[in-house]
């Protein structure tokens, strides 16, 4: 018998009304420039995992640690046998959790960038929303953080807006400031008398016995023809790694004709294959029936646990043609993708 699957209780525009609903206003923008949104998205991230406790320190030290660490194996020398064995399983486990880490935090830049690259000639918000889940799984959630990105009705208007070229120190104090923004407008909408107990509600006991067994996991709302690309994306990757392969057979008869010519060759093989290792291995899980859970609650006495909705919102209108009061939620044939690389709890 096939499964018949029904329209989720919760979805992206419809939320339960004991969540935090915050809104972040452009008043200067018409539209979220993609880097923009990837910035939000990981200054809310490391927040999260300092804040509710995945992570017993800033992400930003552990990332420094982990690369001062890294550096610090190469050197060799006496002191490395005179370290407490304390202290090489502390260096040890900041490598670890510090690269899964990194991994996730580039995975979000690079889908970013994708959608960006898809989407740069037919004006489409190419990313929705991202769903930051605390918890084993997506369907078992102990959190749920939810960035939105809303937009002016894309039939109405052609904004040329952020696809300009932005030079590199303007692009890297907007990322600052929208960072800093998001993560502001959480921690004071978190110290609202209305949801204080919310965020509080056996915060001591939870840091200490299963901060370690936590789990983030992301997720995110994107459109068909920003997965299509995606997708076909992948496909010619997968052709030119054939491609590079026939070539190497062929190079392989060719030895005889000097060594030069397959010393190039190879340094040009590996050159292509540590770019298909990097940036185009398959990353990302189509869930066609994806549903939004809705964490269970810590008792009807305690009350509920976070669930958290940011809504950025530009501000500007984009032509005199609007008749909409403010950006709207638009999730018209989008469908939901997750990240394999997910962030485990430690405890130091």
């Amino acid at each position: 018998m096939q499964k018949q699957y029904t329209t989720p209780k919760h979805s992206i525009t419809n939320i339960p009304q004991h969540a935090l609903h915050i809104n972040l206003q452009l008043s200067k923008s018409s539209e979220i420039p993609s880097y923009l949104k990837a910035a939000s998205v990981k200054e809310v991230l490391k927040y999260i995992l300092y804040s509710r406790g995945v992570h017993p320190i800033q992400s930003d030290d552990l990332l420094k640690q982990m690369e001062q660490w890294k550096n610090d194996s190469f050197k060799g020398g006496m002191e490395h046998t005179r370290r407490k064995v304390s202290d090489i399983r502390q260096r040890r486990k900041c490598q670890k959790y510090g690269q899964q880490l990194q991994n996730v935090l580039k995975d979000i830049d690079d889908l970013f960038k994708y959608c960006d690259d898809v989407n740069h000639e037919t004006n489409n918000v190419d990313i929705k929303a991202i769903l930051i889940t605390l918890g084993p799984t997506f369907s078992s959630p102990r959190e749920q953080f939810i960035l939105r990105f809303l937009e002016w009705d894309p039939i109405s208007y052609s904004s040329n807006i952020g696809r300009n070229a932005v030079p590199y120190h303007v692009k890297e104090r907007l990322q600052t400031e929208i960072g800093r923004r998001t993560v502001r407008e959480i921690v004071l909408g978190s110290l609202q008398e209305d949801y204080m107990s919310m965020f509080q509600q056996h915060k001591g006991s939870e840091r200490s016995t299963t901060s370690s067994c936590r789990k983030v996991n992301i997720a995110a709302f994107v459109t068909e023809s920003a997965l299509d690309a995606l997708f076909h994306q992948q496909c010619s990757i997968s052709d030119f790694s054939k491609t590079l392969s026939f070539n190497e057979t062929t190079n392989d008869s060719t030895k005889s004709m000097g060594s030069d010519t397959n010393a190039s060759n190879s340094g040009a093989h590996d050159k292509a294959n540590d770019m298909l290792g990097d940036s185009f291995a398959p990353r990302y899980t189509v869930q066609r029936h994806f549903e939004l859970r809705i964490p269970r609650m810590y008792s009807k006495r305690k009350g509920h646990r976070p669930f958290v909705v940011l809504d950025v919102m530009p501000m500007l209108r984009p032509s005199l043609d609007i008749t909409d009061d403010a950006p709207q939620m638009i999730d018209k044939d989008c469908i939901w993708i997750t990240l394999k690389s997910c962030i485990k709890g430690f405890k130091i």
